[in-house]
């Protein structure tokens, strides 16, 4: 499969669904699906209120309809618009996918979802405002000019992402990268992204917290065992 779900939000007192869907190749399709756009449509409905069920409540399952039921059946729904707006003839896998390819991909759509008369009817809008947050965290130009002091910055683009099966290349959240590190050596490390819902105030704690450790010139393995700051990746 060349593209799977990624991410999605469900509310509480909403009806509507989010889906992040993404492919091998890099494009990205924001998708929104609201029920109010299912016209004379019942089972599509049924159907689509199942798969909010185990959204929502995030059971693996609910009465012999699982979450793998759910992903399909969401995913199925954009596959035609998918593949007329990005055909699979067309694309080219990224074979060594970077933070770049990643956070700024090559191609994004916005879509919604209709069912008229029991048919889906999956659309693209015209617009490039997904509404989903940037991963990107903001700093001022002193806080950015002590930090390299510090520690060392990567570009997205220099820095690889790992992935353990193939087939999840630029659709899963990358954890696993690798760097090049001061000495010219490569170096595999743990990826970890700042809380977005608590603001860039948060983000100065956390690496103030991680300067601290690095000046305090704690021995490395095996005498001391702790998680310490290698670089960030900044634009």
């Amino acid at each position: 499969m060349r593209q799977d779900l990624a991410y999605w939000q469900v509310h509480d007192t909403e009806d509507d669904c989010d889906l992040v869907i993404r492919s091998k190749s890099g494009h990205v399709f924001y998708c929104h699906i609201c029920p109010s756009q299912f016209i004379r449509s019942p089972t599509i409905t049924e159907q689509y209120f199942k798969c909010l069920e185990l959204l929502r409540t995030g059971e693996v399952e609910i009465d012999d309809f699982y979450e793998e039921d759910a992903y399909e059946w969401l995913l199925n729904c954009f596959e035609p618009l998918i593949a007329r707006l990005a055909p699979s003839s067309e694309l080219q896998v990224v074979t060594q996918p970077t933070l770049a390819h990643y956070y700024s991909p090559e191609q994004t759509f916005v879509c919604h979802l209709k069912a008229v008369d029991g048919k889906l009817q999956p659309e693209q809008v015209d617009t490039k405002n997904h509404g989903w947050s940037s991963p990107i965290v903001k700093f001022d130009s002193d806080f950015l000019t002590e930090l390299n002091q510090w520690t060392q910055s990567y570009t997205p683009s220099q820095v690889q992402v790992c992935y353990d099966r193939p087939e999840d290349s630029l659709i899963k959240p990358p954890t696993c990268i690798n760097i090049t590190n001061q000495d010219g050596q490569p170096l595999k490390c743990f990826l970890k992204k700042f809380g977005l819902s608590f603001g860039p105030s948060h983000a100065k704690k956390e690496l103030l917290v991680l300067k601290k450790i690095t000046e305090s010139q704690i021995p490395p393995p095996p005498q001391a065992y702790i998680c310490r700051l290698v670089g960030v990746v900044r634009e």
